[in-house]
């Protein structure tokens, strides 16, 4: 029996796929391509993410098996001060790839392949450094194909709201990644122990107050 956040967290894994569809379709139109192997945004300790967001990825942790190893690096990565995402593992500087990809969080979806509103309502692109330095007439490809009504394309406020619906206590604050998947990790870790005790007693035909 599936806990009301293990579904949340199937919900939450869906729409990040929408989002991924979305961001792929706009940059196969606009030419975009990150590099291979290249890190740079990932290699940012600046970058958050909601609880919610995280909890596709501490399921498929803890489903693997894989949460007590990852709780024990979060607090390493606690102790050195550092913010750079667990899941980025860094070869050869800035170079590197994230370990759990299927289950990143939004804004690794979204960055370079996206689009905001300015404060005149337009669409802005939402380019990274590394596509503007190396691909300069591809982002300026991709804002004229935004400057057009009829091109489809991820909007980061729009995406935003969409996935804090969901569930608003648990998406309507950022943070930075590591700290967000520590707590999405404990809140299903004791989501699916309730649950497992909860089934345990419902065989045995007793109730779980």
């Amino acid at each position: 029996m599936l806990s009301e956040l293990q579904t949340t967290s199937q919900k939450m894994q869906m729409l990040l796929n929408e989002i991924s569809a979305e961001a792929e379709a706009f940059g196969v139109a606009a030419g975009l391509k990150c590099p291979a192997g290249c890190g740079h945004c990932c290699d940012n300790p600046n970058i958050e993410a909601s609880v919610l967001e995280m909890l596709p990825m501490a399921t498929a942790l803890i489903e693997s098996r894989e949460s007590e190893a990852v709780l024990k690096q979060l607090a390493q990565k606690v102790a050195e001060s550092s913010n750079i995402c667990i899941a980025f593992r860094a070869q050869n500087g800035k170079q590197g790839r994230c370990a759990r990809y299927e289950h990143r969080p939004s804004i690794c979806r979204l960055f370079g392949y996206s689009a905001r509103r300015n404060r005149m309502g337009q669409r802005e692109m939402v380019a990274c450094r590394i596509h503007k330095e190396s691909s300069a007439p591809t982002v300026h490809l991709a804002q004229e194909l935004l400057n057009d009504s009829r091109t489809e394309a991820p909007l980061y406020g729009a995406w935003a709201t969409k996935l804090c619906e969901l569930d608003p206590h648990l998406g309507y604050r950022l943070m930075p990644l590591n700290q967000a998947l520590e707590i999405a990790l404990e809140k299903v870790t004791m989501a699916k122990a309730y649950g497992d005790v909860e089934g345990i007693l419902q065989e045995n035909g007793e109730a779980l107050h």
